[in-house]
């Protein structure tokens, strides 16, 4: 049968009296002897910890006390009591005397620590034991050699730190690793990137590609050159008309509507059951299902933009292709695009912005293409990287506001099924009115002012990383 609280404190109280009627028989007859006789026998009050302690098999901090009193008492009087003797005169918990080793070693605890006092460590939750091999020091030796290695452009793993740190990352009594879950805890609460408040945590990387350490300082440089062309968030919104080319895919069999279906899950994660991880609806689609298409496939191309705090969407007809030849028939579309933004005067933006894809510049020379160098000539515009647009990056969509338009489209079609398996006609005059009405709703609902004069605060952002991919 359990004990209970009050068979535990007769218990106590019980052991308390013998404490204080069984003296041992080289104390009779001596002043302690008196003391000790004269002592309360009743449990004192207090927190649970006073008078119970961590563990039954250890002293309480009130056992604690009486055996600082019996220490102090023996060294002031010379008494000559051993550790044995101080022993058979306080109990444990569990009504034991302690071993004259544990009374040994209290005593030379509280000698060694002038700020000692009964209960030390019970209120703070400390634990007993072995020290941790594993030390705060060794940690931090951990932590700085998985930070080395990634600042190396080294994937850190547990194997890595043991061989590049095996002084911190080894038991010195074992000779063998620390286990591996005690060094991923160090990567989680020790490592960081750039800030010690924003530690690692093991999580899927986004989408955006990485840059080297070449393209990152071009972005830079580009970043500065144009902030130093003095073009005020104004300038932007008033000359500036930024576009890009997209396609998407209408499928022509069933399999290839299958792999986009599934593509548009993505590749986080995902609300699973362990047991049906095989599952094919719980796998992954095959890897090209939204950007190559089969023979019987239909892509429909279209160009997305925004000028003047306006947002448009031009479905392209079927046979349209993104060359040089296609985009110079797209800029002779512009001006009747744009006329819904000219301004009292009638003027037009006249500034292209776009990338440097293959439709706009030669990859080997950076020039611009002829036909579209033609078209945008005639039509009285002008590219704003120049003729020559090897200075620009060719990997900014971060910074370009079209991107940011592009999203929100792409946001919006998932959204808002529409595609027509099997149909291509359709399902090209169902995408063209879905485009229609996202122009209407993000023209209505969204920033698009704010959008169009954000370049030099991006421009600003791209300096301040050095480089580095923006959140955009």
């Amino acid at each position: 049968m359990p004990e209970t609280g009050v068979d535990r404190g007769a218990r106590r109280s019980h052991c308390a009296q013998a404490s204080v009627e069984t003296v041992p028989r080289w104390l009779a007859g001596s002043s302690l002897a008196e003391m000790v006789k004269a002592a309360p026998v009743s449990v004192p009050e207090g927190p649970s910890w006073w008078v119970e302690g961590a563990r039954d098999d250890r002293l309480a901090p009130w056992g604690q006390a009486k055996l600082w009193a019996l220490h102090r008492v023996n060294q002031e009087l010379g008494l000559g009591m051993d550790d044995a003797a101080m022993a058979e005169l306080v109990q444990k918990p569990n009504g034991e005397s302690p071993s004259k080793q544990a009374v040994q070693k209290f005593r030379a605890a509280i000698e060694a620590d002038p700020a000692w006092y009964p209960g030390k460590g019970h209120a703070e939750g400390a634990k007993t034991g072995p020290k941790p091999r594993f030390t705060k020091a060794k940690q931090l030796a951990v932590a700085r050699c998985a930070m080395a290695l990634k600042e190396a452009d080294e994937e850190p793993t547990v194997a890595a730190v043991v061989q590049k740190c095996p002084v911190a990352a080894v038991n010195p009594d074992t000779g063998l690793p620390f286990d591996g879950k005690l060094v991923l805890r160090v990567f989680r609460t020790l490592c960081f990137d750039s800030d010690p408040a924003v530690p690692w945590d093991q999580d899927y990387p986004l989408a955006k590609t990485a840059l080297s350490p070449g393209l990152k300082e071009w972005r830079l440089k580009w970043a500065k050159t144009v902030l130093a062309m003095a073009q005020g968030a104004g300038w932007w919104r008033r000359h500036a008309v930024s576009f890009d080319p997209c396609h998407t895919i209408v499928p022509g069999t069933v399999k290839k509507a299958f792999d986009i279906q599934q593509a548009s899950y993505g590749k986080g994660r995902r609300w699973i059951s362990k047991d049906s991880k095989q599952s094919s609806r719980n796998l992954r689609a095959a890897p090209y299902a939204t950007k190559q298409t089969n023979a019987s496939d239909t892509k429909i191309h279209f160009i997305v933009g925004v000028a003047r705090g306006m947002v448009f969407v031009r479905v392209m007809e079927d046979g349209w292709a993104p060359n040089g030849a296609g985009m110079a028939k797209f800029v002779t579309m512009l001006p009747a695009i744009l006329s819904k933004v000219a301004d009292a005067g009638g003027a037009l933006p006249r500034v292209l912005v776009t990338d440097r894809g293959s439709c706009f510049y030669h990859g080997a020379t950076g020039h611009l293409v002829k036909a579209y160098q033609a078209a945008v000539d005639e039509q009285g515009f002008r590219s704003f990287a120049g003729d020559d647009g090897s200075w620009q990056p060719p990997d900014i969509p971060d910074v370009l506001v079209h991107e940011t338009v592009v999203a929100w489209f792409r946001n919006y079609l998932r959204k808002h099924p529409w595609k027509l398996f099997g149909n291509p006609t359709a399902a090209r005059a169902k995408f063209a009115e879905v485009a229609k009405d996202f122009v209407k709703h993000a023209n209505k609902n969204y920033e698009v002012e704010a959008l169009c004069e954000s370049m030099p605060r991006r421009l600003q952002d791209l300096v301040d990383k050095k480089g580095e991919r923006l959140k955009h």
